[in-house]
């Protein structure tokens, strides 16, 4: 009788154990940029389809900042005025683009390069005295709504989550990718 009391408080113990799950355990994904599709020539430009890869694949849906110039992983050497007219704009960079809840890819996109290169970058962020780097989420609030390179709309109050830029982070104008 006594072995099984033991037996059902580590049953109980296990189990309440696999239910508690925290929403604050996001694994930080790394993201990294896939050429899909390749065509055109130098003279008039390429088509060039691409999609982002995250690893692992994100809890929750994950928020990509890809630009038209690279940006430094630890970013808070913008100006803020121009980022936020440069974000809410339909066709001049930095846009946004999602890779789903539990997906490793993103959509796939076509994007015409006719003289410049594409890059992931990292969100914005602030150094704050006495804490690390964080996502300057005052500069990001100030954006939205807004919409993302496949039209998902991005609502006010979206938390923002954190993420690396890989290895391979970019196309360049011929369509090759770039790595760090």
């Amino acid at each position: 009788m006594k072995n099984l009391v033991v037996y059902l408080v580590m049953a109980f113990l296990l189990l309440s154990q696999i239910g508690c799950s925290s929403d604050n355990t996001h694994k930080i994904s790394t993201i990294t940029l896939e050429k899909v599709g390749f065509e055109g020539d130098a003279s008039s430009g390429y088509n060039i389809s691409w999609r982002l890869v995250a690893d692992p694949a994100p809890d929750k849906d994950l928020v990509v900042v890809i630009g038209g110039y690279r940006k430094s992983d630890d970013w808070f050497d913008y100006n803020r005025r121009e980022w936020k007219m440069r974000i809410k704009s339909d066709n001049v960079p930095p846009f946004y683009a999602v890779i789903e809840k539990s997906n490793r890819h993103s959509s796939t996109y076509q994007k015409f390069v006719p003289a410049s290169s594409l890059y992931i970058n990292t969100l914005p962020s602030v150094k704050i005295v006495g804490q690390d780097i964080s996502i300057d989420t005052d500069t990001l609030a100030e954006t939205l709504p807004a919409k993302t390179l496949g039209g998902q709309v991005i609502p006010e109050g979206h938390e923002f989550l954190p993420y690396w830029v890989g290895k391979e982070y970019g196309l360049n104008k011929n369509g090759g990718i770039i790595i760090k």
